[in-house]
């Protein structure tokens, strides 16, 4: 491109050079701030990124854009939210620099988070990125501390004329929160009080599938699970006294996670397999100690929020009764490490 030819934009920026921006709502991250990351959190994103839309071979067209599944991830950077442009976050770095192809033609990109900054095939960190017949599949490892997320974008398409739209992420896993309550204060008395949850048979693969072309602008979400390792809601040390009556209900824990499975048959539905534990102090200071199992299938959904309600009975049974919500970015805040 000779001088004449060059476009710029204040500042000196080449106007053929790509611009995106994001919107990343409300959610946790242990792998990157360690906490509850909001609009306004002052601090840069690691995300992988993929142009869909690249022209290889012998086979490429004049048609534009011509979408194939690239053959290796970008590491990109969204840098801190500008409060000039609506708390959005713009990439401020590329491993490699992205520009339109002209003027006209349209480019096409689609996003994941978190994902590590020096990822290479010598250090994938438990993260996949693989291409294939059937898509471009990134593979995340789901934290069994329930206290990370994973989110991609939406795939954008933009001009040099146009620019992008906003690149909107949405959460791979599902918002959990669980509460205790007994049904009466005898049954309080019986039950006494809860000392451990433990959640097993929960995934600890995530696998999202890119949209392959642009008819096909969905994408597509499984898990899957290499062990049986449980999810321990409660630390060591720590006794919840039941209260008495749904309006007093005790909030108990948060967590994000991919459900479990239950089979039935031929029949497969998402479910949490929640143990229970509870200690009884008689009157003269003796422990007694169970363990109660629950099986708790519902359509879970990624992207939900679900409030588990554990209802003690005077039966002497623990009874689940579950609420949904979407998980609104901007419409609950994020209560974890309530009990640790």
């Amino acid at each position: 491109v000779t001088g004449c030819e060059r476009e710029e934009l204040p500042g000196g920026k080449d106007a053929r050079e790509i611009r995106l921006f994001a919107e990343i709502g409300v959610h946790l991250s242990s792998e990157q701030t360690k906490g509850v990351i909001t609009n306004t959190t002052d601090q840069e994103l690691n995300v992988g990124i993929v142009r869909l839309d690249e022209k290889t071979g012998e086979s490429k067209t004049d048609g534009y854009p011509y979408f194939i599944n690239c053959s290796s991830p970008l590491n990109a950077t969204f840098g801190t939210p500008n409060a000039n442009e609506g708390n959005l976050r713009e990439v401020t770095s590329f491993s490699e620099a992205q520009f339109f192809k002209n003027s006209k033609d349209a480019v096409r990109y689609a996003a994941w988070y978190p994902w590590p900054n020096d990822w290479t095939s010598e250090n994938r960190q438990g993260y996949k990125y693989e291409t294939g017949g059937n898509g471009t599949k990134i593979t995340f490892p789901i934290p069994a501390t329930g206290d990370s997320d994973i989110m991609y974008s939406n795939a954008v398409s933009g001009t040099m004329s146009e620019g992008f739209d906003v690149m909107k992420f949405n959460h791979a896993l599902s918002l959990f929160r669980i509460y205790v309550y007994s049904s009466s204060d005898p049954s309080k008395m019986d039950w006494g009080n809860v000392t451990a949850l433990k959640i097993t048979g929960l995934p600890d693969k995530c696998e999202i599938t890119l949209p392959k072309d642009q008819s096909n602008k969905e994408h597509q979400i499984s898990y899957s699970k290499s062990t049986d390792a449980g999810m321990t809601l409660l630390h060591d040390n720590i006794s919840i006294d039941i209260p008495t009556g749904f309006e007093n209900k005790c909030f108990v824990k948060e967590w994000i996670a991919a459900p479990g499975m239950l089979t039935t048959g031929e029949i497969s539905i998402p479910a949490l397999d929640i143990t229970v534990s509870t200690t009884v102090t008689t009157a003269d200071g003796k422990e007694s100690n169970s363990e109660h199992n629950l099986s708790i299938a519902r359509n879970y959904e990624p992207g939900h929020l679900y409030h588990i309600v554990l209802r003690f009975t005077d039966e002497g049974t623990i009874n689940a009764d579950v609420t949904i919500e979407d998980w609104i970015d901007t419409g609950h805040k994020i209560m974890s490490d309530v009990l640790t």
